[in-house]
């Protein structure tokens, strides 16, 4: 009787639960910061994608200069 309660309730979470669709245009792309000593900081940031707020990551090194 559980299993079936449990199953039940898995498809009406299936039905009701909203979806989420990644559009192409939904990627992160790479900015640099500033370069010192030798070696690139850049940071990751995400602009314009449905449902996503705009937001970057904090500056790291991606390489050298």
């Amino acid at each position: 009787m559980v299993k079936a309660a449990s199953r039940l309730a898995d498809r009406l979470l299936v039905r009701l639960a909203p979806r989420a669709e990644a559009s192409a245009g939904c990627s992160y792309v790479w900015y640099t910061c500033f370069c010192s000593g030798g070696l690139r900081y850049a940071k990751k940031c995400m602009y314009y994608c449905p449902g996503v707020p705009n937001h970057c990551y904090s500056c790291i090194v991606v390489g050298t200069c």
